[in-house]
């Protein structure tokens, strides 16, 4: 095939009846599309942070102690219908695994007024521990997970007017949350 043929062949692809062709368009289009893909990153992960599959947002911890909490409180004679909420101070803390290495240069030192010897240079070098995630990304190694702090709960229930009724539900709130009476608000549900 000559190259006059070929030129023929092109110009028949892109033009019939002085109108370009589809197959013309399409090729552009795709070209464009191709050029666009490598704006994107397709590797989302939905905003969520990848450390070890443990992870849980600060919503998702204070949900579960709710539940948890409710489900002892409710169980409290003459508490009757009940509502809880919990506070907390900040998202959790990862505390991540560091590597050290230690150096030794030994050097020796002379005192001139004693003729002592001293031997001394010792340094560290401190690094995290990278592991490779699913993703194939390197991330820092997770040692240990450290819960927000609880700021205080809200219990808000019918029997909450009984005086021996609050402090049953304060000493049950504090046991089970580690917090101070001081920090524990029982009150009556409304009607």
């Amino acid at each position: 095939m000559s190259l006059q043929n070929l030129r023929e062949k092109l110009l028949g692809l892109t033009e019939k009846e002085g109108k370009i062709s589809p197959i013309f368009w399409i090729g552009i289009l795709g070209m464009v599309l191709i050029l666009l893909s490598s704006f994107w990153d397709f590797t989302d992960t939905g905003g969520k942070v990848d450390s070890g599959g443990e992870d849980t947002s600060v919503l998702e911890y204070t949900t579960q102690l709710e539940e948890r909490l409710y489900d002892i409180v409710k169980t409290i004679d003459g508490v009757g219908k009940t509502k809880v909420m919990i506070t907390v101070e900040s998202s959790p803390e990862y505390i991540y695994a560091l590597e050290e290495k230690i150096t030794s240069d030994l050097s020796e030192e002379t005192q001139e007024n004693t003729g002592e010897k001293r031997q001394q240079k010792t340094t560290s070098e401190n690094g995290y521990i990278m592991v490779e995630s699913p993703g194939g990304q390197e991330q820092a190694l997770i040692r240990k997970r450290v819960e927000p702090q609880i700021k205080g709960a809200l219990i808000v229930c019918e029997g909450a007017d009984s005086p021996q009724v609050e402090q049953r539900v304060v000493e049950a709130v504090t046991t089970a949350l580690g917090i101070p009476s001081t920090r524990v608000c029982v009150t009556k549900i409304s009607q």
